[in-house]
């Protein structure tokens, strides 16, 4: 059957709205389910600080695996949030504990979905040094052809770009498996299928919602982890502990309204459909 896509459905400022409404409404129980949520990550991000400290060897493949693993450990986190986020949107009560035994049950596909979008969205992040070093090699290359220009620079900043696409698309579409893992039961393939179909016609938007998003937490981060910079490695990984709370929580109340919105403007658009042919 084709997909039914209709205008609307997300507005940038309506959807920061409502998620600040919902965040600041629930922020204690959100914050409690992504601190249990979080256990894994946070001890594998001590395991990586005690690996910094006693200097054992690692590889680029282990670094990546280590950085696939955390980012599917916060997506988790995210997810039992988003749990919290669809019983409040349709009108349920609910509690932490609620949310974990929910968390619990829907486990392995949780992770295979976590693992498949931190998978997807890697691409951005590797593509980034990989266009830095050809900046730097051209720039030698060309040095004394193109004087005057600055060849890295360029290469660098086009690498951002393609970096940030390379991240952002994949994102935009997947960013709603989770939810329609949770609320609507599906397998790891169906979640993901249905996440790229409810947000096609709106991916724009969902971008958009995404971008301001990681700015925003890119500037929290950067502002106080350089205020902090001298405060030595315990204190860094107690302000990176404690933020990652913060991106967790407030991007599993984000996705879990976006999933909402769109859920509800193509349930509309169904349901004309079917008037029409009544």
């Amino acid at each position: 059957m084709t997909d039914i896509v209709v205008p609307g459905g997300v507005r940038l400022a309506g959807t920061f709205g409502r998620a600040a409404t919902i965040y600041r409404r629930r922020f204690v129980p959100f914050i409690v389910v992504t601190m249990i949520s979080s256990i894994p990550g946070l001890a594998l991000s001590a395991a990586q600080l005690t690996n910094g400290r006693t200097q054992l060897p690692s590889s680029g493949a282990w670094a990546m695996a280590v950085s696939l693993l955390n980012a599917a450990a916060a997506l988790l986190a995210s997810g039992a949030v988003m749990s919290c986020v669809v019983e409040e949107l349709r009108g349920r009560a609910f509690s932490p504990a609620d949310s974990i035994r929910t968390l619990l049950r829907r486990l392995l596909p949780m992770l295979g979905v976590a693992i498949c979008t931190a998978f997807a969205m890697a691409w951005g992040v590797v593509v980034i040094p990989l266009w830095s070093d050809l900046g730097v090699k051209l720039h030698d290359a060309l040095e004394r052809l193109l004087p005057g220009i600055d060849v890295a620079a360029i290469i660098n900043s086009i690498g951002w770009a393609l970096g940030i696409a390379a991240l952002l698309v994949p994102w935009c579409a997947l960013c709603l498996s989770l939810p329609v893992c949770i609320a609507e039961k599906a397998g790891v393939l169906a979640s993901l299928s249905r996440s790229r179909r409810l947000t096609r016609g709106h991916r724009f938007k969902v971008s958009g919602t995404l971008l301001v998003f990681a700015l925003g937490v890119l500037l929290l981060h950067s502002t106080l982890v350089t205020a902090l910079a001298s405060a030595g490695e315990i204190a860094l990984f107690v302000l990176n502990a404690t933020l990652g709370l913060v991106d967790s929580s407030t991007y599993g109340v984000l996705a879990g309204v976006l999933y909402h919105e769109l859920r509800v403007a193509r349930d509309r658009a169904n349901m004309r459909v079917v008037s029409v042919f009544d």
